[in-house]
């Protein structure tokens, strides 16, 4: 699982599972909004290593997992991003 794939360093895994996981939570769950929907598949397209959207249903939180050398960059574009497609 997910897990193992971090714990291993498979970090294609990692993201391929987490993608998966957000997949599964926004198409079967349906317990997101759109910018919870919307925040992981961003994450990833600038970079992020895997992230998903998560909680306790209809709306929750999202997590980006990205190497700390990209964390403040990252999170400077995926922040920019949001505002532009969400004003």
């Amino acid at each position: 699982g997910i897990a193992q794939a971090l714990a291993d360093g498979d970090l294609e895994a990692f993201g391929r599972l987490a993608d998966e996981s957000h997949r599964q939570t926004v198409e079967l769950l349906q317990n997101t909004v759109a910018e919870t929907a919307w925040l992981p598949r961003e994450a990833r397209r600038l970079g992020a290593l895997g992230a998903s959207a998560f909680g306790a249903g209809f709306g929750g939180s999202c997590w980006a997992a990205v190497r700390r050398a990209d964390a403040e960059d990252l999170a400077s574009r995926w922040a920019e991003a949001y505002r532009a497609e969400f004003p």
